[in-house]
């Protein structure tokens, strides 16, 4: 899904609001690169459909994992978000794949080997090199932490 196609979705398929009540109509709500749109536009009617009231206090990345702070305590919406939370861990930021994941250090990010060599060139890190920078998921225990 692309920012125009995740943007036209939350103007035209939903309605959800941030903590001030304020409709929420731009991708740059949240926190995050393209790849998990798709996963958060389900996680999206997944909650809604159980009576989620549509108030987002904050969705982004964190510790390479989605994030998406609801205020609900109803457990049907914690499962969903929690859920989401986990194939997060499994999906691409940036582009949504879901082969050959793994996480960055420093900063952890959760890309696959083809968005992570791209953006370990772009950013020409001197001092590391890319096996030290990104560890596939499958030789990693970080994958769901």
């Amino acid at each position: 899904m692309t920012r125009d196609d995740f943007d036209n979705f939350l103007k035209n398929d939903v309605k959800i609001t941030d903590w001030r009540g304020d409709r929420i109509e731009s991708s740059h709500f949240f926190s995050f690169d393209e790849g998990w749109f798709e996963l958060t536009a389900q996680l999206i009617k997944d909650c809604l459909a159980v009576g989620w009231s549509g108030k987002l206090h904050q969705s982004k990345e964190k510790f390479g994992g989605l994030r998406f702070y609801t205020g609900s305590e109803q457990k049907e919406i914690q499962s969903i978000v929690q859920k989401a939370g986990i194939d997060s861990y499994n999906t691409c930021e940036k582009c949504g794949s879901h082969d050959e994941i793994g996480k960055t250090s420093g900063w952890i990010k959760t890309f696959c080997r083809l968005c992570a060599e791209k953006e370990f060139a772009h950013k020409n890190f001197l001092a590391t090199r890319f096996d030290d920078w990104w560890k596939s998921n499958e030789n990693s225990q970080l994958s769901n932490e």
